[in-house]
């Protein structure tokens, strides 16, 4: 089911090993991810990495914070400024 397909306000979206695959291989790159759906968006998301023992979380209107401390993006101009990334399962 969709969200777009669910009845009511308000849900909380738990992936308990957001990168399975990663896991089963022991490429320690798996969390912990929780989303809060309220009224047709996601007003908030919080993911815990375990090996790291690092917390990330970002909430509607109030900014994204990393172990509780205030993180943003960075504001490139070029390409040539970026980090690209692509995973496959």
């Amino acid at each position: 089911m969709g969200l777009h397909e669910m009845s009511g306000d308000t849900y909380w979206i738990l992936d308990p090993i957001d990168g399975t695959t990663n896991l089963i291989h022991d490429y320690q790159h798996s969390m912990v991810s929780l989303a809060l759906y309220e009224k047709g968006e996601i007003t908030l998301g919080i993911v815990y990495d375990p090996f790291r023992e690092e917390v990330y979380h970002a909430q509607k209107g109030k900014g994204s914070f990393q172990n509780g401390l205030p993180i943003h993006v960075l504001e490139a101009e070029t390409l040539s400024e970026t980090m690209i990334a692509a995973g496959t399962s």
